[in-house]
């Protein structure tokens, strides 16, 4: 005959097991939606950056055929601008920076997506040669320095931080409120003088009861545990 405690001995391993399956269910679910955003994202963002570029690179293009500008000032008295490049230096990088851009790759895949990084890479590059040889500032946002990607891994950080801030809190409302229900103790918000926060502290301790009342659901309807008075 079994033991009736059997079933104790591997009470650990079971609940591991069964969130392990339901974590891995939800995971691969949750992970496929948020993949293929951050794949939008992404990519939204590098063929933004290439388009900028392109723009750049066509303005630079266009510097070399045309060799005038209209006058600046606004009652059309000013003298005209000469943006014309001349130097064979300069019209050289702008060719092969054109040739870069060209037909860059759409599809995706490990090698496009390499390529893309690597077209980048050295458009950036020759972008800014070419602002440094003719003397131009760099305009906000037209070329991406990585910066802005150490950035993005900081907010992300920042967020894991916050999510585990926020995680603690609502264990330490769950806390409070079992010390309530075992004990009777409570905190008196009643000698909180301002209504704000007097009202936000009542909703954080609604969520600690309203964590107690779902965690008490799951577990009676649990066969692993049972009621005793």
């Amino acid at each position: 005959m079994a033991d009736i405690f059997d079933s104790l001995l591997n009470l650990e391993e079971d609940f591991y097991q069964e969130g392990y399956t339901l974590g891995l269910a939800d995971g691969e679910q949750a992970g496929r939606i948020e993949g293929r955003v951050f794949g939008l994202e992404k990519g939204f963002e590098r063929f933004l950056e290439l388009g900028r570029l392109q723009g750049r690179c066509s303005v630079w293009k266009a510097r070399i055929s045309y060799s005038i500008i209209p006058p600046t000032t606004e009652d059309g008295t000013g003298p005209a601008k000469d943006v014309h490049i001349t130097s064979p230096r300069v019209q050289k990088q702008v060719e092969s920076l054109a040739i870069l851009l060209t037909n860059p790759p759409f599809k995706n895949d490990e090698e496009s997506v390499e390529e893309v990084e690597e077209t980048l890479k050295r458009g950036r590059n020759k972008a800014k040669i070419l602002l440094n040889m003719l003397g131009e500032k760099e305009g906000v946002n037209i070329i991406k320095s990585r910066a802005v990607d150490e950035g993005s891994i900081e907010d992300a950080g920042m967020l894991g931080k916050l999510a585990h801030y926020g995680f603690d809190a609502i264990l330490f409302s769950a806390f409070l409120a079992g010390v309530k229900r075992s004990t009777g103790l409570t905190l008196q918000t009643d000698k909180i003088e301002s209504k704000d926060v007097r009202s936000a502290l009542e909703k954080y301790l609604g969520v600690g009861e309203w964590m107690m009342d779902q965690s008490i659901a799951i577990m009676g309807s649990s066969s692993y545990f049972e009621r005793k008075r």
